[in-house]
């Protein structure tokens, strides 16, 4: 769980960057379409790149906000498709983890993919129970946060104490060991023996 919040924050940054291109070619273009016709005139204002977040809120059109949140999505798909096939995304190789399937293998596009769309049972389900009524932010916060604890909680009930989206898909997290260890940690034990007699008065 560590490790989820930390990939939370780094997750962080690449929304940004996403929402930051996109915003800048879209601007691009409707500068470009602006400069083929003269004669028409700006509909809305020129956008504030420092307003632009993740929430899109600062768009002034509904069409500019769903193509923004299918581009957002997309990153975050290839973001994490990518890393899992290699086994680890910059999160996991800071706390030791790697995703591997039950044999461990490396993951295929596929399986990939397939974890991705499941692993966001840790959102929809307090979304959708939220959804018909208006909650305030701190309730609809609170009641996704209850979820989270409780999806974490139930894989304690798992042979392997696994995620049950990762035994869906396939996949499992294993603990793996630093890349770079001590060198003094392979050292050839009889040298080290004859190091330590040398050094003897």
């Amino acid at each position: 769980m560590a490790c989820w919040t930390y990939e939370g924050v780094l997750l962080f940054g690449v929304v940004f960057m996403a929402s930051l291109v996109f915003t800048v070619v879209s601007q691009g273009v409707k500068s470009l379409l602006g400069l083929l016709d003269t004669n028409h005139a700006p509909s809305s204002p020129p956008l504030d790149l420092a307003n632009v977040g993740a929430s899109s809120s600062a768009l002034p059109s509904s069409p500019e906000r769903e193509l923004l949140q299918i581009w957002i999505l997309s990153v975050v798909l290839v973001y994490f498709v990518f890393f899992w096939r290699k086994g680890q995304t910059l999160a996991m190789k800071t706390w030791n983890l790697r995703v591997t399937t039950p044999s461990g293998q490396a993951l295929s596009a596929q399986h990939a993919l397939v974890r991705w769309v499941l692993s966001w049972v840790w959102f929809w389900p307090p979304l959708l129970v939220a959804l018909p009524f208006e909650l305030s932010w701190a309730a609809r916060s609170a009641i996704g946060l209850a979820w989270i604890v409780f999806w974490a909680a139930v894989s304690l009930l798992h042979p392997r104490q696994q995620f049950w989206h990762d035994a869906c898909a396939g996949t499992e997290l294993i603990q793996t060991p630093p890349l770079n260890k001590d060198t003094n940690d392979t050292q050839d034990p009889q040298n080290a023996k004859d190091s330590k007699d040398g050094q003897r008065p």
